[in-house]
């Protein structure tokens, strides 16, 4: 006979010892569940997962509805919120068990706390886990069981530690909160107890570390400006000329010395039609380009001196990952290919004759070179850069003479990087980025500026700005080459980096920067006021724009009392004496709020 666990209120008889106190729990405490929820879960879906061994009974006390993650005065908390939290745990089990589950860093963390409720005072037990690994960091667990939610916090330094990263602006994902029941007595049931409800988070929720539950950076009060540059994608892609510009090589080569010799002999004819004057590489989406720029090409040799030679062909070497490739073509279409100096079917190159701009054209597709070379080819080096020109007769039969070969002679003209285009695009403009700090909540102004290489204002052309940890900003220049970002400030302070690019136009070529930024914190206002039974304190920024959700410390005869600031940034110590004098201070938060200047007043 299968034996089901029982109701709790009657395995409390037979219960085995307590155990050991690992977490705080104050049930019944003000634990808020925050603002607004990271990310809900359906009502009424708290049932045993694995119903082989339970009955489904639903639990309201395991009911996930909501989940919070949030980070205030150095402690980050996830608030897991059900539909009824009860002092004595599940109807049908010894205790309960939640976790909230994400990753950050690149690590999945697990924290997790687990309350047996059979003793006078329930009994927790929390841990943390990195990577399925337990760690030292401490865990607190808060059961409100007036709110219903069940609070699980630690130290920011120390998740940090545990991560082994820093955690201050990084976007948590696989988010997802989990709760159970608890038995610690032998039966069909894992020691770990029942799965009863599972929150994931959908694709569409988030939260960045050091932000508040809706997964906004920490509050900057009631600032909420407008861009004028509105974060969006950086739109648009690099301009490729189908040319290079005038002048652009790899490597040059000398005109006028492209000779070919008459059967009669002699010292041979310079045949312009076969006069290499340079040499330049272009990378498309799918081939590696060599253009071999001739001085004049035409359709064939020329004639002049009794020149037996009417067929022209050319050819174009180099190496990459090693292998030694030629490409040989005498007109437009398929051309031929050899590896290491053999004939090579792997390679399908192909030779494009443009008499118009005097150029031979020869490309190879990427992927039959990724797969000769057994690698991607992107950002790979090409050497052993060579050209050759060469004539043969065909009506008359008369052997090949190679004309003219060229080859680089300097160390910069020896290499091409494949996806390098510098002589296919514009020249690059000049960027200036004006503004290299900000205040951490408030707006801020950065103005970009373009020109072209002549140092002339260009106007209409979309820039991209970035600072660190903040969406990325495009904007449109004006007639004087200027592009304006305003932005809220909303990273911690701390040394950033600013960047802006341009993408480039077919005048103006692409062309980044970037430099340093800092985030300072913001400075505050403490002012307090005496009232009938008690004092009044008022937190705002530099601004004056309230600070909602900070604590406050009032300080009467040597005892300090902590209250959390409202949504109009006051906080209220009530019950003191006419008279009495107390002393207001905020401590700041470190890297977002500067302390303020301590303020006294006295009870009405």
């Amino acid at each position: 006979m299968r034996c089901l666990p029982l109701p709790r209120r009657l395995l409390a008889v037979v219960a085995a010892s307590a155990v050991a106190l690992a977490g705080l729990v104050l049930a019944g405490s003000a634990s808020a569940a925050g603002p607004c929820p990271t990310y809900t879960d359906d009502k009424g879906d708290a049932v045993p997962v694995n119903a082989a061994l339970y009955p489904a009974i639903g639990e309201d006390d395991l009911d996930l509805l909501a989940v919070s993650h949030s980070v205030d005065s150095g402690i980050f908390t996830s608030v897991l919120k059900v539909t009824a939290l009860s002092d004595t745990g599940p109807v049908n089990a010894f205790g309960d068990n939640f976790s909230a589950l994400f990753t950050v860093a690149g690590k999945a963390v697990i924290m997790k706390s687990i309350r047996d409720t059979t003793a006078a005072t329930p009994v927790v037990t929390t841990s943390l886990s990195v990577a399925g690994t337990a760690t030292t960091a401490k865990v607190t667990a808060v059961y409100d069981t007036k709110a219903s939610t069940v609070t699980l916090g630690t130290a920011v330094d120390e998740l940090a530690k545990a991560v082994g990263a820093p955690l201050d602006g990084q976007a948590f994902t696989a988010m997802s909160a989990r709760s159970g029941s608890w038995y610690p007595i032998p039966s069909p049931v894992p020691a770990s107890g029942l799965a009863y409800d599972t929150a994931t988070a959908p694709a569409t929720a988030k939260y960045v570390f050091g932000g508040s539950c809706s997964g906004d950076a920490p509050s900057a009060g009631t600032v909420t400006p407008t861009p004028t540059a509105t974060p969006t994608a950086v739109p648009g892609a690099p301009v490729l000329y189908d040319q290079p510009r005038k002048g652009c090589l790899q490597f040059p080569d000398a005109t006028g010395d492209a000779a070919t010799n008459p059967v009669s002999g002699g010292a041979g004819d310079t045949d312009s039609d076969l006069d290499i004057t340079g040499v330049v590489y272009r990378t498309t989406g799918d081939a590696l380009q060599a253009y071999v720029r001739e001085k004049a090409l035409s359709t064939g040799p020329s004639s002049v001196g009794g020149n037996v030679y009417d067929t022209h062909s050319f050819s174009t070497g180099f190496t990459i990952g090693g292998k030694a490739i030629a490409v040989t073509a005498e007109k437009s279409g398929p051309a031929t290919a050899t590896v290491g100096g053999t004939a090579s079917t792997a390679l399908h190159p192909t030779a494009t004759f443009d008499v118009k701009n005097s150029t031979v054209v020869f490309s190879v597709p990427l992927t039959d070179l990724a797969t000769l070379t057994g690698s991607a080819v992107t950002g790979a080096e090409v050497t052993a850069l060579t050209a050759a020109s060469a004539a043969s007769g065909s009506v008359v039969p008369a052997p090949a003479n190679t004309a003219d070969t060229a080859a680089p002679a300097t160390a910069a003209q020896k290499t091409y990087v494949v996806g390098s285009n510098t002589c296919f695009q514009p020249l690059p403009g000049k960027l200036f980025l004006d503004g290299d700090s900000g205040v951490y909540s408030d707006v801020t102004t950065m103005t970009a500026s373009l020109l072209d290489a002549s140092d002339g204002a260009v106007s209409g052309a979309t820039l991209s700005v970035t600072v660190e940890g903040l969406p990325t900003m495009s904007a449109v220049t004006d007639a004087l080459g200027d592009a304006r970002f305003t932005f809220p400030v909303t990273v911690p302070a701390g040394a950033r980096t600013a960047s802006v690019s341009f993408l480039g136009t077919d005048a103006v070529g692409p062309v980044s920067l970037s430099q340093p930024f800092t985030v300072v914190v913001d400075k505050t206002v403490l002012k307090a006021v005496g009232g009938p039974g008690g004092v009044a304190a008022t937190l705002t920024d530099n601004d004056k724009q309230p600070l909602a959700g900070r604590m406050v410390a009032f300080t009467v005869g040597g005892q300090v009392s902590k209250v959390k600031t409202n949504a109009k940034g006051q906080a209220f110590l009530k019950g003191i004496a006419k008279g009495t004098a107390v002393k207001v201070g905020f401590g700041g938060v470190p890297r977002y709020y500067a302390a303020a200047k301590t303020v006294s007043a006295k009870a009405g």
